[in-house]
């Protein structure tokens, strides 16, 4: 992290994390997540600009896969992608809904989602790697991640 325009920095001690993302609308707030050493997802959460981090509730949130590979923020709804699996929770992560399982569906739809982005219309764009076979790896929402539709 840095303070000061990227002249020194120091090491947030984290490791075998996918992502960092500040807060769009709070700067002091970090998230960082990726998988525990027992393949379980994780994401930690900071209010005080990485100088502490504690552990966001991760129940229910990817019923079992692996990963958390990145997150969008709308308002105060946090949207998290990771393996197959595309979530969101309105009450800072005690609680998650999945907005799409793409192991629930064909095996053609497998899906690593890796990246999650919000143009500036306010549509949501996921993408990501697929699993089993060739195929087109685009996900979009137009309710701030609810529900999905290929693109």
């Amino acid at each position: 992290k840095t303070f000061n325009g990227g002249n020194t920095w120091s090491p947030i001690p984290y490791s075998s994390l996918r992502f960092i993302k500040v807060h769009p609308a709070h700067s002091n707030e970090l998230f960082m997540g990726g998988e525990t050493m027992i393949f379980s997802p994780e994401i930690k959460h900071s209010s005080d600009f990485a100088g502490t981090f504690s552990n966001v509730n991760m129940s229910g949130f990817f019923g079992g896969d692996n990963s958390v590979h990145d997150m969008e923020f709308v308002g105060n709804r946090w949207i998290g992608v990771g393996e197959g699996v595309i979530s969101y929770t309105d009450d800072n992560g005690t609680n998650w809904n999945q907005g799409i399982n793409t192991w629930s569906y064909p095996l053609g739809w497998g899906l690593y989602i890796l990246d999650i982005e919000k143009s500036k219309h306010g549509t949501l764009y996921a993408s990501g790697e697929a699993f089993y076979g060739n195929r087109v790896n685009y996900f979009a929402s137009n309710n701030n991640g609810e529900s999905w539709d290929t693109v």
